[in-house]
Parts: structure tokens; C-alpha cells; sequence
């Protein structure tokens, strides 16, 4: 039998038995050591100790019209402005107060018109004005002719109190049925024809705006067929229809 099996010597087996034991812990120490050491390289180190970087996940759109939101652009020619507005101290003065008339075009037979009156004060202060039917006139005329009066459509006009400040304007907004309206608020009146108007707008005791404006008719709408299509002689002067063209 070998040295190995039965090792010889001047000392008791149990003892080479013990050292060779002791030899293989050494060598399992020294490997596991080794190993230990080639996974703390720098290069796995460094490896894990680099940073991740994630970036935030696009979040999809909650809806298609998100998607095809148009981009709000800037009116042309508006600027905003910073104002500081003093305190309205005392009631205007009807010789400072200017009410210029508009209208917004078009204006049509037998349809409400808005009468738009920009209210302002040539005062360099502020001032408080209540408007109604007692304080504020305003007169439509044909040439010489009467055709409406908030004098005798008192219900027309707006009861307000507003604060009238130096260069700046309010609006107040009045209606006009298109009425003839000699008498009364009566909209079973004939319509007005259509044709020039003069508008004016003052305050009692005050210098009236003028304006001048048309009053169309109406466009009627295009004829149809018989079988419910459009009609397209209606733009043809010599009434033909038109047919495509092979």
C-alpha cells in the first residue's frame, strides 16, 4: 500500500492526517480568496457602480384631439399693456362724457341690430355714470326721416353705472329690432327697408356721436332642386347647368 493511504514516519498517522487536512483548508481558503478578489476588480467595480440613466417614459396622448390641439397664436396688432386705474372720486360731467355709435356690419332687414356706443371722457379723472333710458338717447334717422328712438323704446336701453376712466373706453350694447318703431317697442311693425341709416347716441345735456351704416337684405340661399340637391344653374347667368367636363 502507498506512502498516501498509510503514511510512515517517525510520528503517529493521526498527526500527517491532521496536517494534510489542515493543508487542504489552507488551499480551499486561498482559492475562494482568489476569486473574491477577481470579482472586486475595478473594472466590475466600476461596472456597478455606474449610474443608470432612464428617461422619462413620453406619456401618450390622452385623447386624438390632444394630438391635433391647434397652437394658440397672438392676435395681430394686440399689446398688453400695465394700467394702474385711480379711484372714480365724483359722478361725470355730461359736457366730458363722448358716446360715439357703431355697428357691426352686416345689419339686416328684419333682424336684430347691435348698437354698439363706446363711452368716453375727455375728464383726466375718473368718474362714475349711470345710464338708462332717462340719461342716454340714442335716434335712428332715414335722410330726415324718424325710424327709431330709445325716447319712445325705453325698454331698449340697459340700466348700468359705470366707471368712465381717461383713455379708455367702455362699451354698452343697445338693440334694435329693425323696426320701425315711431311709436312704442311694437316688432309687428313693418321691418325697415333696406337702405342708409344714421345713428346717433348721446347723453342728455351732452354732444351726440354720429355714424352712418347700410341695412342689407338678407342673401337668400342657394335654390335646390327638385330631388333636394343643390341647384347649380343659380350661378350660371344663362341658366344651364353645369356638367363635368370628360
Amino acid at each position: 500500500m502507498s506512502s498516501i493511504a498509510r503514511p510512515s514516519g517517525p510520528l503517529s498517522p493521526r498527526v500527517y492526517w491532521t496536517r494534510r487536512l489542515l493543508l487542504l483548508v489552507i488551499v480551499a481558503l486561498l482559492a475562494w480568496g482568489v476569486l473574491r478578489w477577481v470579482g472586486d476588480s475595478p473594472s466590475a467595480a466600476d461596472d456597478a457602480a455606474a449610474p443608470v440613466t432612464t428617461e422619462p417614459a413620453s406619456t401618450p396622448p390622452s385623447s386624438p384631439a390632444a394630438v391635433r390641439r391647434p397652437r394658440v397664436e397672438p392676435t395681430a396688432g394686440v399689446r398688453l399693456v400695465s394700467a394702474h386705474f385711480d379711484a372714480a372720486e365724483s359722478g361725470c360731467e355730461a359736457a366730458a362724457v363722448r358716446v360715439v355709435p357703431e355697428v357691426r356690419a352686416p345689419a339686416l332687414v328684419g333682424e336684430p341690430v347691435q348698437l354698439h356706443l363706446r363711452v368716453t371722457t375727455t375728464s383726466e379723472r375718473s368718474c362714475t355714470l349711470d345710464l338708462d333710458a332717462a340719461s342716454l338717447l340714442v335716434a335712428i334717422t332715414a335722410g330726415e326721416e324718424p325710424v327709431w328712438s330709445s325716447s319712445r323704446c325705453p325698454s331698449a336701453m340697459p340700466s348700468s353705472s359705470l366707471v368712465v376712466r381717461p383713455h379708455w373706453s367702455s362699451v354698452v350694447e343697445v338693440v334694435w329690432s329693425s323696426h320701425l318703431g315711431r311709436v312704442g317697442c311694437d316688432t309687428t311693425a313693418p321691418a325697415a327697408p333696406a337702405g342708409f341709416y344714421t345713428v346717433q347716441a348721446a347723453l342728455v345735456e351732452g354732444e351726440p356721436g354720429i355714424t352712418d351704416f347700410e341695412l342689407e337684405m338678407p342673401r337668400d340661399p342657394a335654390p335646390r332642386a327638385p330631388n333636394g340637391s343643390r341647384d347649380d344653374r343659380a350661378g350660371d347667368p344663362s341658366g344651364r347647368r353645369a356638367t363635368p367636363q370628360t
